[in-house]
Parts: C-alpha cells; structure tokens; sequence
C-alpha cells in the first residue's frame, strides 16, 4: 500500500528531475529549436541558392545582390551557429524539401529566365523568413536565440525590400498603373 501511494507522490520530482537534466543535457527547448533550424535552413537555402547566380546570370544587379545574400546570410548562418554550439544544440546542415526543389528547378535554368525564376525564389524566401523571425524567433525562450532574432530581423527586412526591387526589375512583380481619370 505504501508504494501505491509513493509512486503518485513521486511521478512530479522525476518530472522536474527531467527537465532540469534537459536544460543541463544542453539544446533549446522544442519550440526554440524549431525556430533554430527553420532559421538555418532558410541561411543555407540562400546561400546555396545564390552560388547559382556565378554561372547562371549575365545581369549585374542580379549578380551583386547574391554575392550580399552569400556574404551577410554566412555571417548570420555563423551567429546562430556560435549560439547552437554554446547551447548545446545542433542545427541542420540540409535544405527542406521544399528548398531543394527550388534549388534543383533553378539548377536547369540559365540567362533571363533563371534571373527571374531567382528573384522570385528569393522573394519568397525572404516573406518567409521575416514571418519567422518576427513570428518565432521574437517568441524565443532562450535569450541569445531572441536576441539573433531582434538583430537579424533588420537585416532581412532589408533584403526583403532589395528582393522587391530587384523582382520589379525583372518583371516578377508588376508596378501597378496610377489610377486614371474618368472621361
């Protein structure tokens, strides 16, 4: 009887004992985690996506605007890392589905058509990883991953803006007409 009535009393000191080895076992908690590498992968995906333009644009503005995409989402790519490995934690080193078959649709292009199909890659990548960053990682449990979040949402609201005006350029997103006047 007296072990029927122990085990009750004891089932929330192992749970404790639980999360405490967790946060010692090192790592971020789930919903840190899955802002942390949903993170990394949209860096990767940047990256690796914009080593295409070397051999596949001839547009000068096409091809300055991925050298800072490779620059500036290393650097960031470097931030979260220095994060995960003093935290314990590990990130992905691979593109999501979805990011691969962008980056394997724009493997076979070349010239005009890949500028656009990469522009608009690019776009989306970026509404994508603002909504993240502003959604997710303002959200973050763990100090450092919220402070990464607060200094790079700057940086990818500004290439937001500089995939916009390089998808305007190449005729991804169409300007609208000023209103005309009736009759």
């Amino acid at each position: 009887m007296r072990i029927k009535l122990a085990a009750p009393l004891l089932a929330p000191a192992v749970a404790a004992a639980a999360l405490v080895g967790a946060a010692f076992a090192g790592g971020f908690v789930d919903t840190d985690q899955r802002f942390a590498d949903a993170a990394a992968q949209a860096g990767l995906a940047e990256v690796k996506t914009s080593r295409l333009v070397s051999d596949r644009s001839r547009d000068d503005d096409v091809r300055a605007f991925a050298d800072r995409m490779i620059k500036e989402h290393t650097k960031i790519a470097e931030d979260l890392q220095a994060i995960a490995k003093k935290k314990g934690a590990k990130l992905p080193s691979g593109l999501n589905d979805v990011q691969k078959a962008n980056y394997q649709r724009l493997e076979k292009l070349k010239g005009e058509e890949f500028d656009r199909q990469y522009a608009r890659v690019m776009l989306g990548d970026h509404e994508t990883a603002v909504d993240l960053f502003q959604n997710k990682g303002a959200k973050a449990t763990d100090d450092d991953l919220k402070k990464f979040a607060s200094r790079t949402l700057p940086v990818l609201k500004h290439h937001l803006g500089e995939c916009q005006t390089l998808a305007k350029k190449l005729g991804v997103i169409q300007t609208p007409s000023p209103p005309t006047e009736g009759p």
